[in-house]
């Protein structure tokens, strides 16, 4: 073996040491008695009863309001139609009372066209509506936007009706920061 063989071997000898060592590493034991509740943050405190009360009765309230009801906006943009803006007003009116809650502001989009493109349309949007309910006396501070995209749809399918249904903006409310499954309470 020549010394250029040798080196060559060397190198690939060292390099899996250090591959096998950096592994070993960052390999860590879970104990399966321990709950993911108690690992999540060592200060996430769990919601007073009362503010889950308010939540659910929150997200009620916002459920209500908006089935039959669609947030519209302009083919394609973040701007909001202008038949949606008595909607934005009777949803900031609902909320009004949802003190010490957190409003997830959710946008999403159907499975037409650009992944990307569609995650970012629907981020806009969420954070269009969002802006809005601060510019109708929303606590900023309550309220969070996020664009979903396409991977949420209600309808798994490419038509007309699937689509209409998978665009839409939701709103999830939780007695906490986190935020919950769409439509369920935290």
């Amino acid at each position: 073996m020549n010394a250029t063989s040798k080196f060559l071997l060397g190198g690939l000898v060292s390099a899996a040491l250090g591959w096998f060592i950096y592994d070993a590493s960052c390999k860590t034991e879970i104990d399966p008695a321990v709950s993911a509740a108690s690992v999540a943050a060592p200060d996430a405190a769990t919601p007073a009863p009362e503010a889950v009360a308010a939540a659910t009765q929150c997200q009620g309230d916002i459920n209500t309001l908006m089935t039959g009801k669609t947030i519209n906006f302009q083919s394609g943009s973040a701007y909001l139609a202008n038949d949606s803006t008595a909607l934005i007003g009777e949803i900031a009116k609902a909320l009004t009372p949802c003190k010490g809650v957190k409003v997830e502001v959710q946008g999403h989009t159907d499975l037409i066209g650009n992944a990307v493109i569609n995650q970012n349309l629907s981020q806009a949007r969420a954070e269009t509506v969002m802006n809005a309910l601060v510019g109708k006396g929303v606590p900023a501070a309550q309220l969070t936007a996020k664009g979903y995209g396409l991977t949420q749809p209600l309808e798994n399918a490419r038509t007309a009706v699937a689509n209409a249904k998978n665009r839409r903006t939701a709103f999830v409310v939780s007695a906490d920061a986190a935020t919950a499954v769409e439509g369920a309470v935290k």
